[in-house]
């Protein structure tokens, strides 16, 4: 709230908090928990990238995905995400 005043616009104001309490409430949602679980991230994009297609696979070429429980409203932007993610690995 403090440096939402240092805004040069005082227009900006009620967008931003509008804004913010609508994270607050996505955070605070049940369904969304999934993605708001940890505050302290401690992994790196490597570490990840490598965890969820397998690189270096080991043997285990394949990685399925379950998605049946994360709400409908995101299945199909994780989806796009994976496949995106997916497509610029085999190009790198």
């Amino acid at each position: 709230d403090e440096r939402m005043g240092l805004l040069e616009s005082k227009n900006d104001r009620p967008t931003l908090k509008s804004l913010r309490t609508r994270i607050e409430s996505a955070a605070a949602d049940p369904r969304y928990r999934f993605m708001f679980n940890s505050r302290l991230i401690e992994d790196t994009i490597h570490e990840t990238i490598g965890n969820i297609f397998r690189v270096p696979n080991h043997g285990r070429p394949v990685t399925c995905f379950e998605l049946a429980g994360m709400p409908s409203e995101v299945v199909n932007s994780v989806c796009s995400v994976l496949a995106r993610l997916a497509f610029d690995l085999a190009l790198w």
